[in-house]
């Protein structure tokens, strides 16, 4: 191959390289997105059961959260809704994580998950967009106790979305905050 037909094929490379979109969560904003597959997540009118103000990584605010059923049941499903609002815009794709500890060491429930059913993905969130997540879980017939403590927070591989208010809540110093401590029925 001659060098400028090698010249030729690494300049048409580098091209097709550009038109190509990022994938969630590969630390570029996407160029194109349809916001209607996601629409029924975005709820500028919703108000939250429980009211919350925690800012992560001075992009993303828990406005508030709703829990149904509002006592949770060993052995029974239940839907936690996270309320967020979008401060910036984001060039990664943020995931949700959501840790139900077991205050008798029954273990912790790992709920993570991409926010808004997977529709709406952080890197396409617009300033000022209101966000509605649900989550579902059941909790294991097993557990016992009084409660069950829900910490959140937002990771994209190791790395975790820094709580930027961080004296203003609850949380255990390592960018989990403490949502509540969310009562359990006995069995």
């Amino acid at each position: 191959m001659t060098r400028a037909a090698l010249l030729a094929a690494l300049g048409l490379a580098f091209l097709a390289a550009g038109c190509i979109e990022r994938a969630p969560g590969s630390g570029g904003r996407r160029r194109t997105f349809d916001r209607g597959a996601a629409s029924r997540y975005l709820n500028p009118a919703a108000r939250p059961e429980h009211a919350a103000h925690a800012v992560f990584g001075g992009a993303i605010e828990l406005v508030g959260w709703d829990l149904e059923p509002e006592r949770l049941s060993p052995g029974q499903a239940a839907t936690l809704t996270l309320h967020w609002r979008a401060l910036d815009e984001m060039e990664t794709g943020w995931r949700v994580f959501v840790h139900l500890d077991g205050r008798e060491g029954q273990g912790r429930i790992n709920v993570d998950h991409w926010p808004a059913g997977g529709t709406y993905p952080t890197d396409v969130w617009r300033k000022g967009d209101l966000v509605r997540d649900p989550v579902r879980f059941a909790i294991p017939a097993g557990f016992h106790g009084d409660g069950v403590d829900a910490w959140i927070g937002w990771y994209a591989g190791e790395e975790r979305l820094h709580i930027t208010n961080a004296g203003e809540v609850r949380h255990d110093g390592n960018d989990r905050l403490l949502l509540a401590a969310l009562p359990l029925a006995p069995p």
